[in-house]
């Protein structure tokens, strides 16, 4: 078990035997937590000069991103990450507003997020910066990044709206799956009277209105009758149907994509989607690390540039199929699947992106795809498991319970049906 270092001599330290510091033989030992406290409170590798600064990838901890965006924060400090955190507000902020800006705003945000900016810093009008990213479709990786960061999810606007009722209403089935798994409040009226399980069944959310009743989530006139009052609607706030942002004001994310994808022809259309391969791959190969997040800015991108979504490497695996496999491409796999790409290929060894997404795992892609109509009863032929034999093994139980409920067997109950 490890002593609790208390001062900044301890953490520092290096033992003359091993020349080895604190960090360094957390690191070694896979203490995730432990490295990452020691990060935070100014502990550094022996020979890098223990600068309190020191990136965790060069300490060689597995960490997390959430966790490295974490201690990135607490290593600057409360001032330094308040500062950043208005600059991360601004970004995300001009990028709602600016959509022919918006994926360098995306990026830049990202960044920031990365330097330990403060996730939760709000606007004049009491937006938080996670409320404004989980309603804009060039937001959702922001939003999941800071879900991932510890981003407070049940900051209420001054219209006394929630980030869980904006995903919901704006039609952001990755970000409010995200929130879902994360804990947000889901009992909450907006100044509507609604609830965000109203929006995700009112736009056709199945995915998401089955993961919120899953978590103990109702519609309004469910929690009426059990005697709970929505707030009176005076003017402000989410409206049914009518004003504000989502709402059917602008086609929908793949309707678009599809535009632009036969606006550029097959020729050209194929070249960008050779490049959203090579930068699916790249990122996929950097993640965790923060090299990443780039690649998948780019990634997102390029599917809104119209490139085909489709392309394969060498080893069959499709864009879809990498980015169902890390938590940095949870946005472009859900961009993915909104812009229509193929969801039921498979790769040389018959796995889709449906097992790689429950073998990662990553929840919020594998309840996209099984929503999407991905078939649940595919069999890799590298292991001979099916998606919900990886759901059941390292859950959440949630993806079991979608699978099992679109007639998902395990390897075992597929073999005796045979």
């Amino acid at each position: 078990m490890l002593a609790a270092a208390s001062g900044a001599a301890e953490r520092s330290f290096v033992d003359a035997a091993t020349g080895r510091s604190p960090l360094d033989n957390a690191s070694a030992r896979g203490f995730a937590r432990a490295a990452e406290a020691i990060c935070a409170r100014g502990g550094g590798r022996a020979g890098a000069g223990l600068d309190a600064g020191a990136p965790l990838a060069a300490a060689g901890v597995a960490l997390t991103q959430g966790e490295r965006d974490r201690a990135a924060r607490a290593a600057l400090g409360p001032a330094a990450a308040r500062a950043k955190g208005e600059q991360l507000l601004k970004a995300v902020q001009d990028a709602s507003v600016k959509p022919g800006e918006a994926a360098p705003l995306a990026a830049a945000a990202l960044r920031l997020i990365g330097e330990g900016a403060d996730p939760d810093c709000v606007s004049e009008n009491g937006n938080s910066t996670l409320k404004l990213a989980s309603r804009e479709e060039a937001l959702d990786g922001v939003a999941a990044r800071l879900v991932a960061a510890g981003a407070q999810l049940d900051i209420l606007d001054r219209s006394g709206n929630s980030p869980i009722v904006w995903a919901c209403y704006s039609k952001r089935a990755a970000t409010a799956l995200l929130l879902v798994e994360a804990g947000a409040a889901l009992g909450h009226f907006d100044k509507g009277g609604g609830t965000a399980l109203d929006y995700a069944e009112r736009y056709g959310l199945a995915a998401v209105a089955a993961a919120i009743r899953g978590q103990g989530g109702r519609t309004a006139a469910e929690l009426r009758e059990a005697g709970a009052e929505p707030p009176a609607a005076d003017g402000g706030g989410v409206r049914w149907g009518g004003h504000g942002f989502g709402g059917g004001r602008v086609p929908p994310q793949g309707a678009r994509e599809n535009a632009a994808r036969a606006a550029l022809g097959p020729v050209a259309a194929r070249a960008k989607g050779e490049q959203l391969l090579k930068a699916v791959n790249e990122a996929w190969d950097k993640a965790p690390n923060e090299a990443a997040v780039p690649l998948a800015a780019a990634a997102l991108q390029l599917i809104g540039d119209g490139a085909e979504l489709d392309c394969v490497d060498e080893e069959g695996n499709t864009p879809l199929m990498k980015a169902s496999r890390a938590e940095v491409l949870d946005a472009v796999a859900a961009r993915l699947i909104e812009a229509g790409a193929q969801i039921n290929l498979v790769n040389k060894n018959r796995t889709s992106a449906l097992i790689f997404a429950c073998h990662a795992p990553r929840a919020a892609t594998a309840l996209l795809l099984i929503d999407a109509g991905a078939a649940v009863n595919q069999v890799s032929a590298f292991n001979g498991k099916s998606a919900l034999d990886w759901a059941d093994e390292k859950g959440p139980a949630s993806v079991a319970a979608a699978l099992r409920a679109r007639g998902g067997r395990t390897s075992a109950e597929l073999g005796a049906r045979q």
